[in-house]
């Protein structure tokens, strides 16, 4: 055995042994990071799953106000137009398969969109001289402080059990917003 490759050998054992990680180098892959300033995830995640909850929660309040102003009809034949009327505006159909799931602990029934969808959301951190001001280790976690919340951004997207993008969530939200306000001037005639 040459003594290089011995000498090798002993190097990488001795390398591997110590298990300090060398200064100025983040290991993204086992470590966890703390963004000063910025919102913790999971509250994140509990106010837009919150959201989606409520927004289709209206669908129960305009269907009994809406029926008021429809009584010239039965209101088995309002509740299926009503329904139909829904299903024809796709973020509504996503919004309520976001929120039964949620609420139920997933789907009993075949999803609404016509395919399971979930949420998925992640904060995208720029890291860099010009968008971090401070970087710090504390106990095997890095703490980063943005010089700007430009340095971080949410995204929140819909998507189905082949890990594709359906929708962007916050814009669903808005477009069911939307679809309820057409909604409701259909029904309520003005």
């Amino acid at each position: 055995m040459s003594n290089d490759m011995r000498k090798r050998v002993e190097r990488f054992r001795n390398k591997a042994k110590d298990i300090k990680w060398p200064e100025n180098i983040v290991d993204f892959e086992s470590s966890n990071f703390c963004v000063s300033g910025i919102k913790p995830l999971d509250e994140a995640i509990d106010e837009i799953q919150s959201a989606f909850v409520w927004c289709w929660s209206m669908k129960d309040h305009l269907k009994k106000s809406l029926y008021e102003n429809n009584k010239n009809i039965s209101r088995k034949e309002f509740n299926k137009c009503f329904e139909n009327e829904i299903n024809s505006y796709k973020e509504l159909t996503l919004c309520a398969d976001i929120a039964n799931s949620e609420k139920h602990q997933g789907l009993d029934q075949k999803p609404r969109s016509g395919s399971v969808v979930t949420l998925d959301m992640s904060h995208l951190i720029k890291i860099s001289k010009s968008t971090i001001s401070q970087i710090h280790r504390i106990d095997g976690r890095y703490f980063f402080t943005p010089k700007s919340n430009e340095a971080v951004k949410l995204t929140a997207n819909i998507i189905n059990d082949k890990n594709e993008i359906v929708a962007d969530a916050f814009n669903c939200i808005d477009k069911s917003l939307e679809a309820w306000e057409l909604i409701t001037s259909k029904y309520s005639g003005t």
